[in-house]
């Protein structure tokens, strides 16, 4: 799965990205009750950039892991699932037959980081110090 995946997002001039080029992949996972639930990414969650510049080269943001035949394939989703979805991994009793993957879509906007801010707004703050070179 991870090969086909990565031949048909092939690393690009993050510039010349585009949907038809690199269309939006849908990942199917299985809830605890064993009904599927569709994941779908663009383009611009799934590419990373390789710097900031301007011209710099995008790559697919997966990373393919061994695990035995009965096990796999796997594939860690990462940045690109956590930047769309709370994740919580909940171990249960440690047994792995009793392990819980709860998913939720995370929600965005300025109404969020308010309500954020408003939440931790007597917690202490970090501060960050410029370091001359």
């Amino acid at each position: 799965l991870f090969r086909r995946i990565m031949r048909r997002l092939p690393v690009a001039m993050c510039s010349a990205i585009t949907s038809e080029s690199h269309p939006p992949i849908t990942f199917r996972m299985r809830n605890i009750r064993g009904e599927p639930r569709d994941y779908a990414f663009d383009n611009r969650h799934y590419m990373v950039a390789s710097s900031p510049d301007a011209d710099s080269e995008c790559h697919p943001a997966f990373m393919q892991v061994d695990l035995p035949p009965k096990e796999g394939p796997g594939m860690i989703l990462g940045h690109i699932f956590f930047t769309e979805h709370l994740v919580a991994f909940d171990r249960a009793d440690g047994d792995p037959n009793n392990a819980v993957i709860h998913v939720a879509r995370a929600r965005k906007g300025s109404e969020v980081q308010q309500h954020l801010a408003n939440l931790t707004r007597h917690q202490p703050k970090f501060r960050v110090k410029a370091h001359a070179d």
